[in-house]
């Protein structure tokens, strides 16, 4: 959400979650042209910013990004999901995150 506000100057920004049988799944929709694939960025250790998108790869089970899907039929989509990997137990997985 908050890359959608910085980054795509789109006056209306969407959240959408749906609660899936085995996890859920987070849509963020903008109203920016763009769906070009997007990637983490190779950030420093130091650096203030450019971590978003290397946190839902570290922690998502799936994401992506792709046209918009909604009314106003425009933009784009980023989304992810997170899964129960434990038979249904209500426990998610531990995620791994890279130290860079």
């Amino acid at each position: 959400m908050t890359d959608a506000v910085t980054h795509t100057g789109s006056p209306t920004i969407d959240l959408e979650t749906v609660v899936l049988h085995d996890g859920v799944r987070v849509v963020v929709y903008d109203d920016h042209a763009a769906a070009e694939p997007l990637a983490a960025l190779d950030v420093s250790r130091d650096s203030e910013h450019g971590r978003g998108l290397l946190l839902v790869q570290a922690l998502a089970d799936d994401w992506g990004v792709g046209p918009a899907a909604h009314p106003r039929g425009k933009g784009k989509n980023v989304w992810f999901e997170i899964r129960r990997d434990d038979g249904g137990t209500g426990i998610y997985r531990t995620p791994t995150i890279l130290d860079t």
